[in-house]
């Protein structure tokens, strides 16, 4: 694991392995998250290569943290084994998260591995800290007359995960884009980074649980209602492929889909002409008794069922 995972820097004072590490932060507040990730429930090593399962679960956890307007720093990864994982297999999956950490850039420190008894298990730890003379994005802080936004093509994942189970590894790799917006997604570091900086967003939450999902619990954290324009949802050509190859409904992709590394944000109308990465206006801020809409396909304005995709249901499923 340490030869794959590579050097730290020098923010990193030392790394003796085995869940420890002693690190040198800058001036100002750590932002700690963690995250576990279970083999059939997370991801399937049916069609997902262990290099692949080391970035994916790297970029999801980020992407939380991402949301939040921070620079990553260190991540800490833990591999829980079973008996017939052995050198090349972990050798394959920290080279893949190891690949996602030096594009970010972050050092992978105080790594550590346990016995799983029948299943793969990735834990991961992050610290991370604010950009200089940037503040924390609120997650509920949606004001008064707010644009809803979103980073890149909502239901991504879900579309792949479709792909992958129905057809197979062999097929889906037909469909790259897709393909890898499941097994192998990025985390929207520069996005994050261009909102804290500028100060632009009000709040920003990771698009995690499907548009749907995400979108109430917003709602409800900032006690106010919101109006999805269904037509506004961006549709990439390769999902649209996907469905048309496949004979499913993309929508239900886009609103229930889950485990987008996308960014969900809110932002005044007059600084929307400022933001400098690609985005798509998807709805607005509504008085709080009007609670979660959608303005549907057919023009028609209707609740938004808070419906939802879970790592419990896709594991009730796969049983």
């Amino acid at each position: 694991m340490r030869e794959k995972l590579g050097r730290p820097s020098k923010r990193v004072v030392q790394n003796p392995g085995d869940g420890m590490a002693v690190v040198r932060p800058s001036q100002g507040n750590l932002v700690l998250y963690n995250a576990a990730y279970v083999e059939g429930v997370h991801f399937d090593l049916l069609y997902t290569s262990a290099a692949e399962v080391g970035h994916r679960c790297l970029a999801l956890a980020l992407n939380h943290l991402v949301a939040r307007g921070v620079c990553p720093r260190q991540a800490s990864l833990g591999v829980g084994l079973c008996q017939d994982h052995g050198e090349v297999f972990v050798s394959e999956l920290c080279s893949g998260a190891s690949m996602l950490a030096k594009q970010v850039p972050l050092d992978l420190i105080a790594e550590h591995n346990f016995a799983s008894p029948s299943f793969l298990v990735i834990t991961i730890s992050l610290l991370a800290e604010p950009y200089p003379k940037a503040k924390l994005i609120p997650a509920n802080s949606i004001r008064t007359g707010d644009l809803l936004a979103v980073t890149g093509f909502p239901g991504s994942s879900a579309a792949g995960l479709t792909l992958l189970r129905r057809m197979g590894r062999g097929e889906a790799d037909n469909f790259p884009e897709v393909r890898d917006a499941h097994v192998k997604p990025m985390p929207k570091t520069k996005a994050g980074k261009a909102l804290a900086v500028s100060g632009i967003a009000n709040s920003c939450i990771p698009l995690h649980q499907g548009l749907a999902r995400d979108l109430h619990s917003w709602a409800e954290a900032a006690q106010c209602g919101i109006l999805l324009d269904q037509k506004s949802i961006p549709v990439s050509p390769a999902i649209e492929r996907v469905a048309s190859f496949l004979g499913s409904d993309l929508s239900a992709w886009q609103l229930y889909g889950g485990e987008d590394t996308e960014l969900l944000f809110s932002v005044s109308p007059k600084k929307v002409s400022t933001l400098t990465f690609p985005f798509q206006i998807v709805g607005e801020y509504r008085p709080k008794r009007e609670r979660v809409r959608i303005h549907t396909l057919n023009g028609e304005v209707v609740p938004l069922l808070p419906m939802v995709w879970t790592d419990y249901a896709r594991r009730a499923r796969g049983a």
